[in-house]
């Protein structure tokens, strides 16, 4: 945004208005862009998995004892 407001500026320096309308366009687009690709992102959450215990099989996993506090042997 900065680079379009500051790419025409004017006779004292200072960015004309005309910067400003085409670089708040610019962000629209872009917003609508990004609104797009938000919408294509497919939801995970609502694919059937099998149900609660479809991973029962791998439970034991949960279960792996962790190690001591003090691993130095003390």
């Amino acid at each position: 945004m900065a680079g379009i407001i500051t790419a025409r500026t004017g006779a004292a320096g200072l960015p004309v208005e005309q910067g400003y309308t085409i670089g708040f366009a610019v962000l629209a687009v872009a917003l609508l862009c990004a609104g797009i690709a938000g919408l294509a992102v497919p939801n995970l959450h609502t694919q059937d998995t099998g149900g609660r215990l479809a991973d029962a099989d791998n439970a034991e996993l949960g279960y792996v004892a962790a190690a001591p506090a003090d691993v130095r042997g003390r």
